[in-house]
């Protein structure tokens, strides 16, 4: 599976659960970094968490629970302020709050929502 490059963003895959030394939960890790917080983000589908870690000391701040099931995707809006979730499992987007680490929606949209992208535009 590959990423989907964003004019402000990097996108990260990893096979396991491992980012750049620090261990988060899951088999499968997909993480994206915001350019402007300088944090990265990693959907944890077995255990359907997103991590945030600090990309400086490369530590794990915030665990957000997804409130779906199967979480794999991540999508990060060019401002860095929303991050977007897709869960496999549940068929539903889980709308982050960066500012806070907190889901602030999550909407239906599906079987099987596997990947999302957001438009440089926003």
């Amino acid at each position: 599976m590959g990423g989907f490059a964003l004019t402000r963003s990097r996108w990260y895959q990893f096979p396991i659960a491992v980012v750049v030394g620090v261990a988060v939960a899951g088999c499968l890790a997909v993480g994206m970094r915001s350019e402007a917080t300088e944090q990265i983000y990693v959907a944890n589908m077995e255990s359907d968490t997103i991590s945030v870690i600090d990309a400086s000391p490369f530590k794990v701040v915030a665990t957000i629970p997804s409130q779906g099931s199967g979480t794999h995707d991540l999508a990060l809006t060019p401002d860095g302020k929303l991050l977007f979730a897709t869960n496999l499992k549940t068929g539903t987007l889980t709308v982050v709050d960066t500012a806070i680490n907190q889901v602030v929606a999550t909407l239906q949209t599906g079987k099987a929502t596997h990947a999302i992208a957001i438009t440089p535009d926003g």
